[in-house]
Order: C-alpha cells, then structure tokens, then sequence
C-alpha cells in the first residue's frame, strides 16, 4: 500500500505554475468627455483583466492582456490545490509525529 504521505506530496503542483491572487474584470471608463460609453449608465470600456496580489502588506494591481488569462487563472487554480493538499500533509505529519511520542 503506497504511503498516503507520498502520494500527497506528489500530486502538488510544481512551484513554477502556482500564484496567488484574484483574477477580477472591470468595465473602465476613458478621459475623453465626449464619450458615449463613459457616460453615466454607459457601459465603459472594456472589460479589462487584472490579476490582484498581496506583495508586502499592500494589494497590487496588475493589467492582463486577454492571452495571458487562462494560465493566470490555471495558476491560480493550482494554488488552492497547492493549499487544500499543504494541510492536509501537515495534518498526517502532525499525526506521525504525535504517534511516535506514545
């Protein structure tokens, strides 16, 4: 029977493919006074796609070009698998090494 701790550990995803944050949409509004769209119930430009991240306490916000979306939100998949299966390693861990103090 194949040790559940190793087949855990090897069902997360590489480093290199996780991020972690928030992909989110907005409809922008331009500078133009004129605009058609921006005016008020328009419905602005867009949508535009930014990725949300926490760097060093502050949200930062970074602009996506269409392309770059599904492997931004794979990504970020792969970041909540990354976390469901960190806890659960950490629980067997933890019950490993309650079980060689008795």
């Amino acid at each position: 029977m194949p040790d559940p701790l190793s087949s855990l550990i090897q069902k997360l995803p590489p480093w290199s493919a996780i991020i972690r944050g928030t992909l989110m949409r907005y409809r922008l509004p331009c500078q133009r006074p004129a605009c058609p769209r921006c005016r008020p119930g328009g419905l602005k430009h867009g949508p535009y796609w930014y990725l949300s991240v926490k760097l060093n306490g502050k949200t930062r916000m970074r602009k996506l070009q269409d392309h770059h979306v599904p492997a931004v939100r794979q990504a970020i998949r792969h970041y909540h698998r990354w976390k469901k299966l960190s806890v659960r390693i950490f629980e067997l861990n933890t019950q490993a090494l309650l079980a060689k103090g008795q």
